[in-house]
């Protein structure tokens, strides 16, 4: 595919950059009906290799990021907060539950979402309960996304390194390299 811009691959790019999914942004640009669901999986991929759509994508992403005051330091910073958030700094010595207008930016952060229930008595058990369950942010999808970034499931390992490759040339005489 070359270079050049088409409305087509304008279409693609600005779809692509809104949903993240590729197969569901060539359908949206270009005529799927007859297609494949494998055949469409494929064409988006190589539409993804275009120098055109690849920099349209990269200019939108960046004009959305600084429109929305966005960066990957914050992006990293948010979870690297969640991968080692402590659970126990949530509560008081009296393992009471700490007032959330006293928790810090990376408490809070590591908070999906607060659910408060009212439990009333029954019997000799009269009055009103508040049952209070915290969902904390995925620690480990954390975790994965700061590995990725830092290339630790890139590494090679010593042995992959120092592995000798045997070439036999058409002399016949066997060369190491």
């Amino acid at each position: 595919m070359g270079a050049r811009r088409t409305i087509k691959k304008e279409k693609f790019a600005h779809k692509y950059v809104e949903t993240g999914n590729a197969s569901e942004a060539y359908r949206f640009a270009y005529n799927t009906e007859r297609m494949k669901p494998g055949s469409v999986n494929r064409m988006a991929s190589e539409l993804l290799k275009d120098l055109y759509v690849t920099s349209t994508v990269e200019k939108l992403r960046k004009r959305m990021m600084a429109k929305i005051d966005l960066s990957a330091e914050m992006v990293l910073t948010e979870c690297t907060r969640i991968a080692f958030f402590d659970p126990r700094k949530l509560f008081n010595e009296d393992k009471s539950l700490r007032d959330l207008a006293e928790l810090n930016s990376q408490e809070a952060s590591a908070i999906a979402s607060i659910d408060i229930f009212e439990v009333r008595g029954k019997g000799d058990r009269e009055g009103t309960t508040f049952v209070k369950r915290i969902r904390f942010n995925d620690k480990l999808k954390a975790l994965d996304v700061l590995a990725k970034h830092l290339g630790l499931y890139n590494t090679v390992s010593q042995d992959q390194k120092t592995r000798l490759v045997i070439v036999k040339d058409f002399t016949g005489e066997i060369k190491r390299e």
